[in-house]
């Protein structure tokens, strides 16, 4: 999961998280975390909207607002993202070792 360095800013400060600029690219764990924040916080702003959530998360929420207003809702150049996203979930899903991480005991 990668972010603009603008939107990791964004996101980090909205969090209460300080942000090193030497970070921004250092630490792809904080990255992670982050882009998971993000696309939360654009699954709130879309009331619970998980495909116009990854479609902002993909093109921008400005695109995707500028399409929510229009009369006529066109989201066929971003509606492929959520489309892609949903079948790798599916994938990695049925894949053995995550179903085995999924049914793991917790704790330890």
């Amino acid at each position: 999961m990668q972010l603009q360095p603008v939107t990791m800013r964004f996101i980090a400060r909205k969090e209460g998280i300080a942000l090193p600029p030497e970070e921004i690219f250092r630490d792809p764990l904080l990255s992670c975390r982050l882009a998971v924040r993000y696309l939360a916080y654009l699954q709130r702003a879309y009331r619970g909207d998980i495909d116009l959530a990854l479609m902002a998360y993909n093109a921008g929420p400005t695109r995707v607002n500028n399409i929510l207003e229009q009369q006529e809702r066109d989201f066929s150049p971003f509606d492929g993202y959520p489309r892609n996203v949903r079948r790798r979930w599916r994938i990695l899903r049925a894949h053995p070792a995550l179903a085995r991480a999924q049914t793991a005991p917790q704790g330890g």
